[in-house]
């Protein structure tokens, strides 16, 4: 077994983060939905209408499309 210490295990995924072109805390590429349920989507519908007539945006709704996703 290879043993690998957390400072480099770190800098590695830092690296390939960055190879991918991911920055900060948006390298998770969102969920694409097809598999949602209908009351998952309303519900989904109820946070982002809630969201926005508070003027803010949800937690699962990037302000910017990650890399190689469409925006909504």
């Amino acid at each position: 077994m290879k043993r690998v210490r957390l400072e480099e295990l770190e800098k590695t995924l830092d690296r390939r983060k960055a190879e991918l072109g991911f920055s900060g805390d948006q390298y998770v590429l969102p969920n694409s939905g097809a598999n949602r349920t209908a009351e998952k989507r309303e519900l989904l519908e109820a946070i982002r209408d809630t969201a926005s007539r508070a003027g803010k945006t949800p937690a699962f709704m990037p302000e910017t499309p990650a890399k190689g996703t469409p925006g909504r």
